[in-house]
């Protein structure tokens, strides 16, 4: 057994106990005990650490973030969110190579780990990606992550041959059989994917009983492309496909009003919420308190650092916090 000394700990149990000067004991890769010194577990330990003043905490938890994207890192400042996208983000996107983009995932994770996040949940633009590239740096990292590739609608292919390529690549995941590396279906939002499209998306996952993971009423704009194309703001428009009642991780929903949140509370959707990015991009600022008084579950994310400029999850979650003051 391996034990660190005069360490001070932050747990996440019930009360969230906080342990100064406290041990930890780890035993064949398990946590055995936390808390304050006791003679007892100090006689069993092999190994004794001395961790004089350091802090340990269960890792950080990155709910919505694009890796792939960290070579992007300062690409654009004041733009809107779809501007960002149409002329800077997607083009740029579109001269990705394999190289490239496993550069950039080995930056992004070297980044999260720094700042404490060991864990990811991300969705990444498949072109220029070779997937066992990604598998096989995530795998020597240690973390864990859903490594998602978004499907879009476009004029170069049709649903069928968007569903099929992209199923190619979430049954190699699959078939890694890693509890650290999962995947979700990954419709990038209602606005950028057809009805079809998003039905057949939601069709996917529920065969293969996997998460979605979709970015949803993260601005004003958006709200009224959907509004527009379907007569339905975009929450109700997903609640008519059947995305409300899959498990489902939401990023954004910034523009949520108090009927979509009632009926959030009521679906199996999780919110992303992405503070700095919201507001780099003058996307807005998150209904967060209502949605946690209303018993949605809000996890923090950093987004991209194209969109962010870091991948620090303790900023992230300062920002979030300091926002909820103005609302």
């Amino acid at each position: 057994m391996k034990v660190y000394q005069h360490v001070n700990i932050v747990t996440c149990d019930q009360d969230f106990h906080v342990y100064l000067d406290g041990i930890l004991a780890v035993k064949d890769s398990q946590i055995v005990y936390v808390g304050q010194e006791k003679p007892e577990i100090l006689e069993q330990a092999e190994q004794i650490i001395d961790y004089q003043g350091a802090w340990i905490m269960p890792g950080l938890v990155n709910c919505h973030t694009h890796s792939a994207m960290t070579g992007l890192r300062g690409i654009r400042d004041d733009s809107n969110l779809h501007e960002w996208l149409n002329d800077y983000i997607w083009p740029a996107e579109a001269e990705f190579t394999p190289d490239m983009t496993t550069k950039a995932v080995k930056e992004a994770l070297t980044e999260m780990l720094q700042s404490g996040t060991t864990t990811f949940n991300d969705m990444y633009n498949p072109n220029g990606v070779e997937i066992e590239q990604i598998y096989q740096a995530v795998k020597a990292s240690k973390m864990r992550c859903y490594f998602s590739p978004t499907l879009f609608s476009s004029e170069i292919e049709t649903t069928t041959e968007t569903i099929t390529r992209t199923r190619g690549i979430i049954e190699e995941i699959l078939g890694y059989e890693n509890p650290n590396f999962k995947v979700m279906v990954a419709p990038h939002s209602p606005y950028s994917c057809s009805r079809d499209l998003l039905e057949t998306s939601l069709d996917m996952a529920k065969e293969l009983n996997i998460p979605i993971h979709i970015h949803v009423a993260e601005t004003k704009e958006e709200s009224g492309i959907i509004l527009k194309r379907y007569g339905k703001r975009p929450l109700a428009f997903l609640e008519e496909l059947g995305y409300l009642d899959h498990p489902s991780v939401f990023a954004h929903g910034v523009e949520l009003n108090e009927r979509e949140i009632e009926r959030l509370a009521t679906s199996q959707v999780a919110i992303a919420h992405n503070p700095i990015s919201n507001l780099k991009l003058a996307s807005g600022i998150a209904p967060i308190i209502q949605l946690q008084k209303a018993g949605v579950a809000v996890g923090i994310a950093t987004d991209s650092v194209a969109s962010n400029n870091n991948l620090d999850m303790f900023a992230a979650g300062r920002t979030s916090a300091l926002l909820q003051t103005m609302k």
